[in-house]
C-alpha cells in the first residue's frame, strides 16, 4: 500500500472488491457520507444493496431508506436473485423503511428528522438513502440541499453511521 494514502481513520470494507481496491484496500470511512451519482440503470441501487448485505454479513445492523415510490417488497424481490443477497438478514440486520412520506409531508427538514430518528432508534452502523435526487428536487435552492447533506453528514459522523 502506498503510505501517502494510509489513514488512521477507521474504515469498513464495502464488500465490493473493485471499490475497495480503489479505496486502497481499506474501504469506506466509518461515519462518512458518500453520494453515488449516475443515470438510471447504472447500478447505484445494486451497489447500495451489495454494501448493505455485506455489512449485515459482518454483523452490522443498518437501515435502507427508499425515497422512491417503489414498495419495499418489490425492491427485495428485485435484489433476491443476486448471490450477495441473504434475504434472511432483512428485518433483523437490515431494516427497510420508506422516507417518501416524511419528505412529502415535512420537506427536507422532515426527512432529516426521520433519518436521524431511524439511525438513533436502530443504532445503525450504516444507512442507505436510495433516491437522493428526490431530495434535490424538493429543495428550494442549492443551498438548502447542501445544508441537508451537511446536517446528515454531521449526524452520521457523530453516530458513526456510514451513509450512502
Amino acid at each position: 500500500m502506498d503510505e501517502k494514502h494510509h489513514s488512521t481513520f477507521a474504515r469498513m470494507p464495502s464488500g465490493i472488491p473493485r471499490l475497495d481496491h480503489l479505496l486502497y484496500g481499506e474501504g469506506l470511512y466509518i461515519g462518512a457520507l458518500y453520494i453515488v451519482q449516475g443515470y438510471p440503470g447504472l447500478g447505484k441501487t445494486i451497489l447500495a444493496h451489495q454494501f448493505s448485505f455485506h455489512q449485515a454479513a459482518q454483523g452490522h445492523c443498518g437501515i435502507y431508506v427508499t425515497l422512491l415510490s417503489e414498495a419495499t417488497a418489490r425492491m427485495i424481490e428485485f435484489i433476491r436473485p443476486f448471490a450477495f443477497a441473504d434475504i434472511t438478514k432483512v428485518g433483523s440486520m437490515i431494516t427497510y423503511l420508506s422516507g417518501y412520506h416524511a419528505l412529502d409531508v415535512g420537506g427536507l427538514a422532515g426527512l432529516l428528522a426521520f433519518l436521524k430518528a431511524a439511525i438513533s432508534k436502530r443504532k445503525g452502523a450504516f444507512l442507505v438513502v436510495d433516491g437522493l435526487d428526490a431530495v434535490y428536487s424538493r429543495a428550494n435552492s442549492e443551498n438548502e440541499y447542501r445544508q441537508f447533506v451537511h446536517e446528515l453528514q454531521t449526524f452520521a459522523a457523530f453516530a458513526r453511521c456510514t451513509t450512502l
